[in-house]
């Protein structure tokens, strides 16, 4: 099984696009799919209609939208959320660390997942496949 397709809202840098394909991830994002200037919850469905997981900086804004998905009984792809106060390369290294995280869970749709909660989980001493322990320290902010 490998990690889902990415879809970027347009609060994530674009960049991040090219950074995560060479990585291996399917990735694209708001500005390639002439997305631009929607709604967060028209980001959400489209994403979700494409079988995309969307990755976002904006807590508030999809944590209240996910909650209005489940109120409602509506499903969607799944939400990821970075913080956004990092460097590009941590970022990147984050966003490839969620989505192979995402990988190994039985199901992520319909779930609201912050780096927060994988963050403990590496801090307890969980090991990803395919990252160094250096890899981990950096992803933590030790490196």
């Amino acid at each position: 099984m490998a990690a889902p397709p990415v879809y970027l809202d347009e609060c994530v840098h674009h960049d991040l696009v090219g950074a995560l394909r060479p990585r291996g991830f399917t990735a694209t994002s708001a500005l390639d799919e002439g997305m631009l200037q929607l709604d967060d919850e028209s980001q959400l469905a489209f994403a979700t209609a494409r079988g995309w997981v969307l990755l976002t900086y904006d807590y508030r804004d999809f944590l209240r939208l996910h909650h209005e998905f489940r109120r409602r009984g509506q499903a969607h792809g799944g939400i990821l959320i970075l913080p956004r106060r990092a460097e590009f390369e941590l970022r990147l290294l984050r966003a490839a660390m969620m989505l192979d995280w995402l990988d190994t869970l039985a199901d992520y749709r319909s779930r609201l997942l912050r780096w927060g909660a994988l963050q403990q989980l590496l801090i307890g001493g969980y090991r990803l496949p395919g990252y160094t322990d250096r890899d981990v320290g950096l992803a933590l902010g030790r490196g």
